[in-house]
């Protein structure tokens, strides 16, 4: 007695020999790992957020004040000191989506994954942009740094909304 048929046409034959292939499962393996590497990108805020303590701009207040009183009672090696260890502590957040946004562009190119990653690399790389403004000047104008934050001139200052959460 001849085996029953399960597929009715070529379409469905070639549909399930593809399914058992080993392309098939690469893909799909392809696919788990962009969404666990996606899954790790998207922590990446929330630790950006923990570090801000809620809110960007209370934040970058809260060390422009924290500069100026450094610098009237503990010298300017300390002021720029604190400056630093807080760029650093934004740089290692940023370092750790390089390799995964690489990845993901290797493995699926220039999707909408990939453009997520971009997504939360730019807002991290903003927050370093500025840190690196206040940086600069707490090095080489550390008496204009305070003027400037009280003059609302800094980057942070003119770029984030005044009721920032962010």
């Amino acid at each position: 007695m001849p085996r029953p048929k399960i597929h009715k046409n070529k379409a469905e034959v070639k549909k399930a020999k593809a399914a058992n292939s080993l392309r098939y499962y690469e893909k799909k393996e392809r696919g788990y790992r962009i969404e666990l590497l996606l899954g790790f990108a998207r922590t990446l805020p929330g630790k950006l957020d923990r570090l801000m303590g809620g809110s960007s701009r209370a934040y970058f207040n809260c060390l422009c004040e924290r500069h100026h009183s450094d610098l009237v009672h503990n010298g300017r090696t300390m002021a720029l000191e604190v400056v630093e260890a807080r760029l650093a502590k934004l740089k290692a957040i940023h370092s750790e989506l390089g390799p995964w946004r690489d990845e993901v562009l290797n493995l699926a190119g220039y999707t909408e994954e990939y453009k997520e990653m971009e997504a939360i690399g730019k807002n991290i790389y903003m927050h370093i942009i500025w840190m690196e403004e206040l940086e600069y000047l707490a090095d080489v104008e550390p008496e204009n740094l305070f003027k400037n934050y009280m003059e609302h001139t800094l980057l942070y200052q003119r770029e984030l909304p005044k009721d920032n959460s962010m």
